[in-house]
């Protein structure tokens, strides 16, 4: 009976965790990366973590089921960030509107990673229920280069 209960509850917050992660849950996050303004879409229930380092930043935000969105300007880091080293391969690559993307999958969970002239923009760990959503997010990224 303890394992069924178990099983609905991880069913129920898979269902929220979906419902969090549709567009019509997204808000926009305005933030200064490197020498640019970047606004992102994104859903109400995650955490922001900052990291400044003496050449640049990471952005990240981490949602509850695992999956990250980092946003990252700077120099001497290793791009791209999301490297064969780690196991990431990339099975496509294609333009977008602010870049180059590259794409693909590690241990079952989908990754991205753009490149806009000094930024990165990636997503990672992102199960194939959520794709679509994260890729709406960085799709619908709006830079502004001041």
């Amino acid at each position: 009976m303890r394992i069924n209960l178990v099983y609905i509850l991880l069913i129920i917050d898979l269902l929220l965790l979906t419902t969090e992660l549709s567009a019509q849950s997204l808000k926009t996050d305005t933030v200064q990366v490197g020498e640019s303004r970047l606004s992102i879409n994104l859903p109400l229930r995650r955490k922001k973590n900052i990291t400044n380092y003496e050449e640049g930043i990471f952005i990240d935000y981490i949602f509850k089921n695992g999956a990250i969105i980092t946003l990252f300007s700077g120099s001497n880091q290793k791009l791209p960030l999301l490297d064969k080293e780690k196991g990431y391969f990339p099975t496509i690559k294609k333009e977008v509107k602010h870049g180059i993307s590259t794409m693909g999958m590690l241990n079952g969970k989908y990754w991205r990673e753009d490149s806009c002239d000094c930024i990165r923009i990636l997503y990672d760990n992102v199960g194939s229920e959520e794709r679509r959503i994260f890729d709406y997010i960085l799709d619908s990224i709006h830079i502004i280069k001041e």
